[in-house]
């Protein structure tokens, strides 16, 4: 089914906790959320769905907009907890190392070169196809069923051939 998410400054302030949620199947575009100590029922539209690649500026803006809104009760709470971490606590790393077995780590070697296996095919495909359409251009015919290197190569040829015969002079 579809997927809905719905958030504003309420859901920001509520994220982490367990609520009541009223939903309108008729009307999907707004929620009601219960506030677990309050009581207090707010609405809660739903947020802005954004294309992967064809994003409008106004979609993202407003998805930005949005997702600001969510995170502000959080980033508040941080800047007002902050002046009490200690100096210390402040500079430690962020992240602890990374610590590797050496089974794991000749895993990771294979998946690379796995990795950069399959790409490197996945390339040679698209260079097979890319030429395959071209000669199928320059001949005026269209591509069906799979095409293989032999198929592009075949289809290029082609497409030499008749250009060659095209322009030789007819003796007439």
């Amino acid at each position: 089914g579809e997927e809905f998410i719905y958030k504003n400054a309420v859901t920001g302030e509520l994220w982490g906790q367990t609520v009541e949620v009223f939903f309108n199947l008729e009307a999907p575009e707004i929620i009601g959320v219960k506030h677990p100590d309050t009581g207090k029922v707010s609405a809660v539209r739903r947020s802005t769905t954004v294309p992967v690649m064809d994003a409008e500026p106004e979609q993202l803006a407003q998805a930005y907009r949005e997702n600001a809104e969510h995170s502000a009760y959080r980033r508040a709470l941080y800047r007002s907890v902050k002046p009490y971490f200690s100096e210390h606590f402040m500079q430690r790393p962020i992240f602890r190392p990374t610590l590797l077995d050496r089974e794991t780590s000749e895993v990771g070697k294979h998946f690379r070169e796995s990795a950069a296996a399959e790409k490197e095919a996945a390339n040679e495909e698209k260079r097979v196809r890319r030429k395959a359409v071209t000669a199928a251009q320059r001949i005026g015919m269209p591509l069906t069923g799979p095409i293989t290197d032999a198929r592009a190569r075949a289809a290029e040829e082609l497409a030499t051939l008749l250009e060659e015969a095209e322009s030789k002079p007819t003796d007439e």
